[in-house]
């Protein structure tokens, strides 16, 4: 069940990594943060439940069995050995053992088992002690660490009887273990299938999250010089619920825009689209002083023409901007207290200039400035100069 659990983990932390990865969104931080020390604690659990699965760890009720069933031989400790694990300071040791049936020959075997090192001298070969069989047909023993009287005083009086030598009868690794037994077997038989289900629940942990945001994995848009503003827009339309707007700004993956709260309303809140999805944001900073001097529908605006106005900004400025590229559609200034007409201003930088390429609402040229020295805009900035 531990193994499940770190491939569930481990499949939702390559996921939340996946999607924080290629779609930019923080939103998606957390998965990964939560999962990487959850992932990390299950793995160090499952370690630990492997090193202690060849542990003989019986149950009360294996031991009563074992007894009941007459599955109880005298052993003699002929070998200790340290296996260099300790679980809550308790030594992990491999004691080999001797042991003496009554239904058949003696044979040797070997248990992994927990000692206290307070406890290690009376495992010192030559030690008798009694053990529980796990199957009249198996070697596998444990060592029963409070017998009966009966057993007792058959270990205080008849170790003369086990032989401190016999032959090796070798475990079935694929045979259940003594103790509580995992959920899923251990050992080399159904091995594939066990990998597969593992595999099937890494796929499945790491997948879901990113099927069910796959429209922003896929999304990749290009608000300044791609042609993904008109759906931008739509979608923005819908969450806003009008289609009136102080300005709308495209960076190059996201926009922003200052709206009315609701439609009608004399204050405004800002609304982004980014990863596919349009929402609000909450209060504008600073609220306009004259509202409906700023306002605009954006059903005036030809957002089609992006593409071409965003080229033309570049070759008349000398700007091939492909880092912080903007297009700001809000009106112009007024006079006489007739808002200003609808303008679309592309600004354009790099390490050293700035260009500005300004239309109307059907990219229309207004006015250009900035830009390298050699540049259009430049020349056309100081024509007058």
């Amino acid at each position: 069940m531990l193994r499940i659990l770190f491939f569930l983990g481990l499949g939702f932390l390559v996921g939340g990594i996946a999607l924080t990865a290629t779609t930019g969104d923080t939103d998606f931080i957390w998965m990964w943060t939560t999962a990487l020390p959850v992932t990390i604690i299950l793995g160090v659990f499952t370690m630990l439940g492997a090193s202690m699965r060849r542990l003989a760890t019986p149950t009360p009720g294996e031991t009563a069995g074992a007894v009941a069933e007459g599955r109880v031989a005298l052993a003699r400790v002929v070998s200790i050995d340290r296996t260099g694990t300790r679980i809550n300071d308790v030594l992990v040791c491999r004691v080999g053992l001797v042991v003496a049936p009554r239904e058949r020959a003696a044979y040797r075997t070997e248990v992994r088992m927990l000692v206290d090192p307070v406890a290690m001298p009376r495992f010192q070969p030559g030690q008798i002690k009694v053990a529980g069989r796990h199957a009249l047909d198996r070697p596998e023993v444990w060592i029963i660490a409070e017998p009966d009287s009966t057993w007792r005083n058959a270990a205080e009086e008849g170790g003369a009887a086990v032989p401190a030598h016999a032959p090796e009868w070798k475990s079935d690794e694929n045979a259940p273990g003594v103790g509580r037994q995992p959920i899923i077997g251990v050992g080399r038989r159904g091995r594939g299938a066990r990998m597969a289900v593992y595999a099937v629940v890494f796929a499945l942990a790491a997948g879901i999250p990113v099927a069910l945001n796959w429209k922003q994995v896929t999304a990749s848009n290009d608000f300044v010089y791609g042609d993904d503003a008109p759906t931008a827009v739509e979608e923005l339309i819908k969450v806003m619920g009008d289609s009136k707007v102080v300005d709308i700004t495209f960076h190059d993956d996201f926009v922003t825009v200052e709206a009315p709260s609701v439609p009608g309303a004399v204050t405004i809140d800002d609304f982004t689209y980014r990863y596919g999805e349009a929402e609000r944001e909450g209060p504008t900073l600073i609220q306009p002083d004259d509202l409906a001097m700023e306002l605009f529908d954006l059903d005036d605006v030809d957002f089609t023409v992006f593409p071409a106005i965003s080229a033309a900004a570049v070759r008349a400025t000398g700007i091939d901007d492909t880092e912080s590229p903007l297009i700001v559609v809000s009106r112009g200034s007024s006079s006489d207290g007739v808002p200003g007409p609808i303008e679309i201003g592309v600004s354009l930088s790099d390490e050293y200039f700035s260009g500005y390429y300004t239309t109307d609402a059907k990219g229309n040229l207004l006015s250009m400035s900035g830009g390298r020295p050699e540049s259009d805009a430049y020349k056309a900035e100081h024509a007058e100069d």
